[in-house]
Parts: structure tokens; sequence; C-alpha cells
């Protein structure tokens, strides 16, 4: 754990839970799994938890980031 934090400056548990939330937002831009799919997917204890963290990460609840890709993809065919 020192040389992590040493190498990484975090913690390993930290950096699992960044990486975990890198590919929730993969998944929730590249597919149309739901988001207990998600949830599922990148092994998160449950919804209210995965949203929490996500926001914290991400500024956005799942729902709000899901719906942000959706319009912007719809302004892009438009184009």
């Amino acid at each position: 754990e020192r040389l992590f934090k040493t190498q990484l400056d975090t913690t390993p548990a930290r950096f699992l839970k960044r990486l975990r939330l890198e590919r929730a937002k993969e998944l929730l831009s590249n597919t149309e799994l739901s988001i207990v799919e998600v949830v599922c997917a990148t092994g998160f204890e449950n919804p209210t938890h995965f949203s929490k963290c996500f926001k914290r990460r991400y500024s956005a609840a799942p729902t709000v980031w899901r719906s942000a890709r959706q319009q912007r993809a719809g302004d892009a065919l438009a184009i």
C-alpha cells in the first residue's frame, strides 16, 4: 500500500473505485444498459451508493449523464 501511495498518490481502494466509475461512465455513454445493469457490471453495492459516487466524481447523476449523452448524439445527427 505504501508503494502504491508513493507511485500513484492514492490508495488501492480509491484507485479501484475510480476505475469502476470510469467503466460505468463508458457503459452509460456507449450502451443501452440500465442503471441497475451498470451497477452490477461495475461491482457497486446498490444503485443508490453508485449514484452518490458517480455524482461526486462527475458532478452529474448517472441518469443526467446519460440524458446529456443522448442529447449530444441527437444534436450530432441533426447536423
